[in-house]
């Protein structure tokens, strides 16, 4: 059957963030894992067994190497623009005070990556380069390795980098902060 035609008027309208933030407060996404992306609401995947460990793992590895000025956010909203709210695995952000909403400000973006890795490779990826994010990093769980995303430039990274499980690699901002996938895993115990 073919589609319906639709009038040359119509058009999609995006969600404004504040607007999602009103629906979120209300309830309406109580029961659900969304994110609001360039003005679309996208139903987000469970996360897998490797998914969960490694945000773990680096959750514990980066906020016992953050000086205090600076605050990690695991998995929850970030303010990215006037219609995107991702809720990416890691976030490092200035430390900023009680209350003050959601921050807009990061200097380095963490996603664990498996079954969404299209996605963070290309939605995400866009949206923070368009953003401004400094630094982006997709840990691909599927190959086990970094991908290091730097010096954003218009909807792309200038600087890309792939680093395999034995590789060491740090945030520019904070050098002292050191990971290899291997030494990470190997250190849980599996």
């Amino acid at each position: 059957m073919p589609e319906p035609e639709r009038p040359e008027s119509s058009r999609i309208r995006r969600l404004k963030r504040s607007e999602y933030e009103r629906l979120a407060e209300s309830g309406a996404f109580d029961d659900e894992k969304v994110e609001l992306l360039d003005g679309i609401i996208f139903e987000m995947s469970p996360q897998g067994l490797e998914h969960s460990d490694l945000v773990a793992l680096l959750n514990e590895l980066v906020v016992k190497a953050l000086p205090p000025t600076h605050q990690l956010r695991p998995q929850l909203p970030f303010a990215l623009s006037d219609y995107s709210m991702p809720e990416p695995d890691l976030v490092v952000v200035p430390r900023r005070p009680f209350g003050a909403g959601h921050p807009t400000e990061s200097v380095w973006m963490v996603e664990v990556s498996a079954t969404s890795l299209s996605f963070d490779r290309d939605v995400k990826l866009t949206l923070y380069a368009a953003a401004g994010v400094p630094e982006y990093w997709i840990v691909n769980t599927v190959d086990m390795q970094i991908e290091v995303h730097r010096q954003p430039a218009g909807k792309r990274f200038r600087s890309v980098q792939t680093c395999d499980r034995f590789a060491r690699v740090s945030p520019l901002v904070f050098p002292a902060i050191s990971i290899c996938l291997d030494d990470l895993i190997g250190a849980s115990g599996t």
